[in-house]
Parts: structure tokens; C-alpha cells; sequence
């Protein structure tokens, strides 16, 4: 991304500010409905200096991570798996497309009775949620592969381990990796819809609803922010990690160009 396009994105985002600023200033908009820039800044100041907001802020990051790091490691292998195996395929494909369209917020209540309130719980929903896209896109890539790839594994007499270590893992990585992309993004919603309906254990869903409750605007917007902040810093850090992992892929597209 040039410089010009970074300036113009911070142009517009000081731009909406401003008019934020302004339309709550001019009394367009009432405190009670949209608490200006300046209010929900003061206020997260001071909820950061007294150590309310930095406790939920670790509180949610901690879950949105061991919660999308469960549902990597259920959905690669098991989307390795249902890839590499036509039987295996099959036997799941019914039990993938039945629960593929179902709304995350309705296993909340089910994940309640069975695990409890309680950090378990919220991993177990993320992971679900997360998971399951996670698992199609990987998936997708192993099956998606060039049977050419293969037979020429073979032919070159590569044993099955290494032919996947070699030939079938980096060919489906590209997938793979925009699964997570997207189940990261997932796993950020879930965490916070979890803690706000759940309404147990802190974090910045709780805090946003106990404000909403409170009818303190300004700190309900200020985590609502927060929020937004938080998924966009750990979504940068999943992309640093993926450009290092995935930095032969975009050479190889930069090459084809």
C-alpha cells in the first residue's frame, strides 16, 4: 500500500471524527444517543487509570486467542483429513452441510447446559464457530490440489508423508490461510457475543452490556472501540505471521505478474 493510500484512509477516518465531533457539538445528537469523541476518550482514560478496561481488554484477547488457536488446530486437521479421504468425505458430508447454516448464537444456549458458565464454554463456542470455516477452506485446498501434483509424486516414488509434507501441504496452504483470515475475524464477533449475552467473566462484551444497562453511554461506546481496536492490532499480528509463513506464495504471485 503507497503512502498516498495510508494518507487518504487517515484523512477520511480524522474526517468521520470531525464530523462526529461536530454533530454532537451542535446538538444534532444527544449524549444519551451518540456520546461525542472527546466523551468516550475521557472516559476510557479514566476506566484505563483506575484498571477497570484493562482487565476486560485481557480478558477478551485471552479468549479470542485460545479460542481461535483450538479451532486452527480442529479445523486444519480436520479438513486435512476429510480432504485426503473420500470415505471420510462422504461419511461427514451430511453432518458439514446440516450444520454449516446454523446461526452461532443458537449453540450458546446448548454450550450453557452442557459446559457451564465460564472461560471453557466461550473457547468451546469460538472454536466451533471459527472452526468450521476454517475446516471447509482447508478442506477445499487439498482437494483442489493438480492431480498432476501427485502423480508426480508418485512416480517419483515420494512416500505418502513426505509427498503431503512437500507437495500437498504447501499447495493447499493459500486456502488454508484465507480460512483463518476470515475464521479469525469470526472468533473476534463470537468472543465478545458470548461474553455480552452470557454476561459472566468479564471482558469487553460484559463491560459493554453493564454500561448499556447502566445507561452510561460513554463507556459503552468507549467499548465498542475497544473492541474494534483490539480485533484490528491482533488481526495485524495474524497478518505479519502469515506474510512470514506464506512469503514464498506472494513472491511466487509477484513473479507471475
Amino acid at each position: 500500500m503507497s503512502r498516498l493510500q495510508r494518507g487518504s484512509g487517515i484523512l477520511v477516518l480524522a474526517a468521520v471524527i470531525a464530523l462526529w465531533q461536530l454533530l454532537a457539538m451542535l446538538g444534532v445528537v444527544t449524549e444519551n444517543q451518540l456520546a461525542s469523541p472527546t466523551r468516550i476518550v475521557a472516559a476510557t482514560v479514566e476506566e484505563l487509570q483506575e484498571g477497570t478496561l484493562a482487565r476486560e481488554i485481557m480478558a477478551t484477547a485471552r479468549r479470542i486467542i485460545i479460542g481461535f488457536s483450538f479451532a486452527v488446530v480442529f479445523g486444519v486437521l480436520s479438513g486435512f483429513a476429510l480432504g485426503r479421504s473420500k470415505l471420510l468425505h462422504a461419511a461427514f458430508a451430511p453432518i458439514i452441510e446440516f450444520l454449516r447454516p446454523m446461526p452461532v448464537v443458537a449453540i450458546l444456549p446448548i454450550a450453557i447446559f452442557v459446559l457451564g458458565l465460564g472461560d471453557r464454554m466461550t473457547y468451546s463456542v469460538v472454536a466451533f464457530a471459527s472452526g468450521w470455516i476454517i475446516l471447509l477452506h482447508a478442506m477445499d485446498g487439498i482437494r483442489s490440489i493438480d492431480p498432476v501434483l501427485i502423480d508426480t509424486g508418485r512416480t517419483f516414488h515420494i512416500r505418502p508423508l513426505r509427498q503431503f509434507l512437500t507437495i500437498a501441504l504447501p499447495a493447499s496452504a493459500p486456502h488454508t490461510f484465507t480460512g483463518m483470515r476470515v475464521g479469525f475475524g469470526i472468533a473476534v464477533i463470537v468472543t465478545v457475543v458470548v461474553e455480552l449475552i452470557s454476561g459472566f467473566g468479564g471482558g469487553l462484551g460484559d463491560y459493554i452490556g453493564v454500561s448499556q444497562g447502566a445507561l452510561r453511554v460513554p463507556e459503552a461506546y468507549s467499548g465498542i472501540v475497544l473492541v474494534a481496536i483490539l480485533g484490528y492490532g491482533l488481526a495485524q499480528l495474524f497478518a505479519l505471521l502469515e506474510r512470514r509463513l506464506m512469503a514464498w506464495h506472494h513472491g511466487f504471485k509477484q513473479q507471475a505478474r
